[in-house]
């Protein structure tokens, strides 16, 4: 079979351009309805995840304020704690120390004054013995008592035999006590 091309070369040069012309804009169509669908996906994809968005706001935003009222409860009863917990630290059971100080008194001794200074940690005590022998047995007493430190009473106190008004100040070690 014979082929006969009865095309000039031109019009075979704008031919060949055509075709080439063609098959470009085929494929550019094609691109352009690739992208086109990728862009409509994309656009969907992101209208669903601000609707979801949105919803995990409104959800997070009611658990939140359900929460606020038990977050409230929870710090006041975290501040009442350590309020509580400040008190007991600074608590001192004096009542301990009586016990221990009314043991030390002798018969003949009566206490007309106790003063306790916590912050001072001082002891200040008046009171009248009825000779210097109940006196001096109060001394030792007082010194013996392991949270007292520095027993002292002025000299004066020893100047009479009876009926003596005497006076003590004295250290208190707050941690010894019992």
């Amino acid at each position: 079979m014979i082929k006969l091309n009865l095309v000039s070369p031109e019009q075979k040069k704008y031919l060949h351009f055509e075709f080439i012309y063609l098959s470009l804009r085929g494929v550019i169509s094609l691109v352009l309805i690739f992208s086109l669908i990728v862009s409509a996906m994309f656009i969907s994809a992101r209208l669903m995840l601000e609707d979801h968005y949105g919803t995990l706001i409104a959800e997070t935003t009611l658990v939140n304020q359900r929460n606020f009222g038990i977050d409230n409860e929870i710090t006041q009863i975290n501040e009442s704690l350590k309020n509580i917990s400040e008190i007991q630290r600074d608590f001192v059971k004096w009542s301990d120390l009586f016990v221990d100080f009314t043991k030390s008194v002798p018969s003949g001794v009566s206490i007309s004054s106790l003063s306790l200074d916590k912050n001072l940690q001082s002891l200040n005590l008046n009171g009248t013995a009825k000779n210097r022998d109940d006196f001096l047995k109060l001394q030792e007493n007082l010194k013996k008592l392991a949270y007292l430190s520095d027993v002292n009473s002025p000299i004066t106190n020893l100047l009479l035999r009876e009926n003596l008004e005497f006076q003590f100040t004295a250290k208190i070690n707050i941690s010894k006590l019992p």
